[in-house]
């Protein structure tokens, strides 16, 4: 992934699942619009304004961590690995998103260490989607942004940045911009079975 801030267009390399393309930062809005549409991110969004409302009440935890790991991250197989561990250790797990949300304007690797005492979160992917809850600034990279832009797991600060700097452009968030690249490569996927994606692919964009 290749950024031009002069004639604002992103070059994306070949893939494993898509093509080589440029894409415009005008039409991230488009695929912003179908992230937004297809992935649950009200829920996680609601789930940590009401615990930090609340104080940081443990009564709110569970809900934060499967709406983040479930509902918007589809991690299914980490909530049956850990949600008893969840269970039994719930003040634990409170006290370090506690921390990680009052440090979230912290570079992201102290974020990251905090994060990892919560077993599931380990990962630069499962990380990030908590981080992006906490701090909109940090966007998530998995494992299909990183094969399709060509990025690896040392390209994360490169590839933040960039997100910010675009996002100062379209007036949006570092995180709606990942979001729309992500709705991108999955669009642009001529192999994608996902019917939640692949409705959009024959669909012109305005």
């Amino acid at each position: 992934m290749k950024v031009n801030f002069q004639e604002n267009i992103i070059n994306k390399s070949q893939g494993k699942r898509t093509p080589s393309s440029v894409i415009k930062f005008d039409e991230l809005k488009h695929y912003i619009r179908i992230f937004k549409e297809v992935v649950d991110v009200k829920s996680p969004t609601d789930a940590v304004s009401l615990w930090v409302n609340s104080g940081f009440s443990r009564d709110y935890t569970i809900e934060v961590l499967y709406s983040v790991i479930v509902r918007f991250g589809g991690g299914h197989r980490n909530w049956g690995r850990f949600h008893k561990v969840y269970i039994s250790t719930l003040d634990d797990i409170n006290a370090f998103l506690a921390e990680a949300y009052i440090k979230r304007h912290e570079d992201v690797d102290s974020l990251r260490s905090i994060l990892k005492n919560i077993k599931g979160l380990g990962s630069l992917s499962y990380s990030t989607k908590m981080l992006r809850f906490l701090n909109p600034n940090y966007v998530v990279l998995d494992s299909i942004l990183q094969e399709e832009l060509s990025l690896s797991t040392t390209d994360y600060k490169i590839f933040t940045n960039n997100c910010r700097r675009i996002a100062e452009i379209l007036n949006v968030d570092p995180v709606d911009v990942e979001s729309g690249l992500y709705a991108y490569v999955q669009i642009a996927n001529p192999d994608q079975r996902q019917k939640i994606w692949k409705q959009y692919q024959n669909k012109k964009f305005r």
